[in-house]
C-alpha cells in the first residue's frame, strides 16, 4: 500500500471492546502512516454496553482521522460513512490481521 494513490477508509465495527480498543486503533494508525497515504478510521459502535462508544469518542477528539459512529445492525450501513476510494472492513480487536 505503499505509494497508494486516493485514500484509504477503515470501517471497524466495535461492539464492547473498551478493554482494547485504543490499543487496536491505535496500531491501526501506526499502520497506515508507515504507509504514508491517507486514510480515515470510522470505528462504528454497534449498541455496546460498555464504555467502548466514550473510550473511542474521547480517542477521536484528539485524532482528526479518527472518528465514531453509533450505529445499530451495522451491516451495509456503514459503507455510507465511507468517503475514501478504497474501503477496508478490519474487525476492532485485529483478529483478521492476525490470522496465519
Amino acid at each position: 500500500m505503499r505509494n497508494l494513490e486516493g485514500k484509504v477508509t477503515v470501517i471497524m465495527p466495535a461492539y464492547n471492546e473498551d478493554n482494547h480498543i485504543i490499543t487496536s486503533i491505535q496500531e491501526t494508525i501506526d499502520t497506515f502512516n508507515q504507509f504514508g497515504c491517507e486514510y480515515k478510521i470510522i470505528v462504528m459502535d454497534d449498541g455496546s454496553q460498555d464504555d467502548t462508544y466514550q473510550k473511542t469518542r474521547n480517542f477521536a477528539a484528539g485524532h482528526l482521522n479518527v472518528c465514531v459512529k453509533k450505529i445499530k445492525l451495522i451491516s451495509g450501513k456503514a459503507f455510507r460513512h465511507a468517503t475514501g476510494n478504497y474501503v477496508l472492513f478490519l474487525d476492532s480487536d485485529l483478529d483478521l490481521h492476525r490470522c496465519s
